[in-house]
C-alpha cells in the first residue's frame, strides 16, 4: 500500500510538470504518431485486402480448377486453370451438390479475362468474368445498383460498384474487347467483396470474344452444406475421367489474400522498425535529458523518505502518456486519410481499412516502444546519487 501511494504522489508530480519540458515531450509524441500513421497507412492495404477477399468468400461454396492451376508465385490461382467443357458435364453427377426447386444441380462454369491496361491502374488490369444463368444467384450477396443485367448472347458488361468508382466506369460507357466495343448496360455491387473489381458478362460471349471456346477457368459449386465438401472434394479428386481439385471458396480467397497481402505486410513492417528504432533512440536520449532535468526533484523525494520503485515508475509512466498521446494522434490521421479511400492494384479494386484491430497493433506497437525507451533513464533516476543530485543548481 506505501508504494502504490508512493508512486501515485510521484506520478502526479512528474506529469505535472511535463509543461516545463513540452518542447521534448512534444517531440516524443510527433514521433510516436509519425511511427503509427505510418504503420497503419501501409497495413490498410493488407487488411483491405483480406477484408474484399474474406466477404466475397463462403465455405458453402467450391471452386473447382484444374489440378495444374498453380502460379509461379505460389498458391492456386483461378485465371491460370483450363477446365474443359467436357469436364463439367461430368461434374454434374457429383454429390454434395445443391439442386434447385426443379432438381438441377446448382454449379456454373466460369471464366475470366483480362482486359487492356486501365489507365491509372498501378499494377495489371482488371478481370472481365463470364458468368452462366446460376452464378449470380449461387452469390446472395449480389445486387443489381443502376441499370439493368446483361443479355446472354449480347455483348453487354455489367460493372463492379469498386471498379465504378476507381475508374469511373459507369452505365452506357463501353469497354474495348478483342471483338469491338461492349457498352456497361448496369453496376452490382457485392457487399464489399473483391468481385466489385471486376466486370461481368454471359461466359460463353465472352470466351468467344477472348477465343477460347475449348475450356473454362473455373466451376463454381454450391454446396448442400459446409459439411458436404469433404464428400464432394473426395468424388472430384478420385475419379479417373478428371483431373481437377477443388477448394473451398472461402479458403481459397484466403489463401489469394495472403499471397497477394504479403509483400504489403513486409514492408510495413520493415518500414515500421526503421521509423520504431529511430523513435526510440529519441525517446530514450529525452528521457534521459528529462531525468537530468528532474535530479533535484527526484533526490528531494528519495532524501524525505520515498523509494526507488515510484521514481523509475514515473519515467516509465512518462513515456507510455506520451507514447499513447501521439499512437491515438497518429491512428486518428491514419483512419482520417485512409480508412474507406478506395485502391487498385494486382487486378484488384479494394477499400482500404483502418479498423479498430489494427489501431490496437499500432497502439501497442507505442505502447511496446514507450516501455523499452523509458527503461534504461527509469534505472538512472532510480540510481541517482541523493547527495550529488541536491549539489545540483
Amino acid at each position: 500500500m506505501r508504494l502504490l501511494v508512493q508512486m501515485r504522489v510521484v506520478a502526479r508530480l512528474s506529469l505535472s510538470t511535463l509543461w516545463l519540458r513540452k518542447g521534448s515531450s512534444l517531440v516524443i509524441v510527433v514521433c510516436m504518431a509519425c511511427v503509427v500513421g505510418v504503420l497503419l497507412s501501409v497495413l490498410s492495404v493488407t487488411a483491405g485486402l483480406f477484408r474484399a477477399y474474406n466477404i466475397a468468400g463462403s465455405p458453402g461454396r467450391a471452386i473447382v480448377f484444374s489440378s495444374d492451376a498453380y502460379p509461379a508465385q505460389g498458391g492456386r490461382a483461378e485465371e491460370a486453370s483450363h477446365i474443359p467443357q467436357d469436364a463439367v458435364g461430368v461434374l454434374v453427377g457429383a454429390p454434395g451438390i445443391a439442386r434447385s426447386p426443379d432438381g438441377k444441380p446448382l454449379m456454373e462454369a466460369e471464366s475470366l479475362a483480362l482486359l487492356p491496361p486501365v489507365e491509372g491502374f498501378a499494377f495489371g488490369s482488371l478481370f472481365v468474368r463470364g458468368v452462366g444463368a446460376n452464378s449470380l444467384t449461387m452469390r446472395p450477396e449480389f445486387k443489381i445498383t443502376s441499370g439493368r443485367l446483361f443479355q446472354p448472347g449480347l455483348h453487354e458488361l455489367i460493372v463492379g460498384v469498386g471498379a465504378e468508382g476507381m475508374f469511373s466506369l459507369k452505365v452506357g460507357d463501353r469497354i474495348i474487347m478483342s471483338d469491338g466495343e461492349w457498352p456497361i448496360v448496369g453496376a452490382f455491387s457485392a457487399s464489399g467483396g473483391i468481385i466489385e473489381s471486376q466486370l461481368i458478362g454471359d461466359a460463353a460471349t465472352v470466351m468467344s470474344a477472348v477465343q477460347r471456346t475449348t475450356s473454362f477457368n473455373s466451376v463454381l459449386v454450391q454446396l448442400e452444406s459446409p459439411a458436404a465438401f469433404d464428400t464432394f472434394r473426395n468424388w472430384v479428386t478420385s475419379n479417373p475421367a478428371l483431373n481437377l481439385s477443388t477448394e473451398r471458396q472461402s479458403d481459397y480467397y484466403r489463401q489469394a489474400a495472403r499471397r497477394f497481402a504479403a509483400f504489403f505486410t513486409a514492408v510495413a513492417y520493415i518500414v515500421g522498425v526503421i521509423m520504431a528504432l529511430g523513435a526510440l533512440f529519441g525517446s530514450v536520449k529525452i528521457l534521459h535529458a528529462a531525468v537530468d532535468s528532474r535530479a533535484r526533484e527526484i533526490a528531494t523525494l528519495r532524501a524525505i523518505g520515498y523509494d526507488a520503485l515510484p521514481v523509475a515508475t514515473s519515467v516509465v509512466l512518462e513515456a507510455v502518456l506520451l507514447s499513447l498521446i501521439g499512437a491515438l494522434i497518429g491512428a486518428w490521421i491514419a483512419r482520417i486519410l485512409f480508412d474507406g479511400k478506395l485502391e487498385a492494384i494486382f487486378n484488384a479494386v479494394f477499400t482500404l481499412s483502418v479498423s479498430p484491430g489494427l489501431i490496437a497493433l499500432g497502439v501497442g506497437w507505442a505502447l511496446l516502444l514507450a516501455i523499452l525507451g523509458g527503461l534504461t533513464p527509469a534505472v538512472r533516476s532510480a540510481r541517482l546519487p541523493v547527495a550529488d543530485a541536491l549539489r545540483r543548481a
